[in-house]
């Protein structure tokens, strides 16, 4: 298992592919923030990016990279 992690991880088309994925559910994310701010779920003055980065954060921090 070690082993075909460390391939990966040197991978370039995958780190690729990894970081558009990143990218796409960042995006995505911050759009669902922006809804629960119109939905008042949350205050208005929510910093929606910033949250979005702390949750990419601690999600793919769980992740094997």
């Amino acid at each position: 298992m070690v082993a075909f992690w460390d391939r990966t991880a040197a991978n370039q088309v995958l780190a690729r592919h990894q970081a558009d994925a990143e990218s796409a559910w960042h995006a995505r994310m911050v759009e669902y923030l922006i809804d629960a701010v119109a939905a008042q779920e949350l205050h208005e003055r929510t910093p929606v990016t910033s949250v979005a980065d702390i949750i990419s954060s601690i999600c793919l921090g769980q992740q094997v990279e």
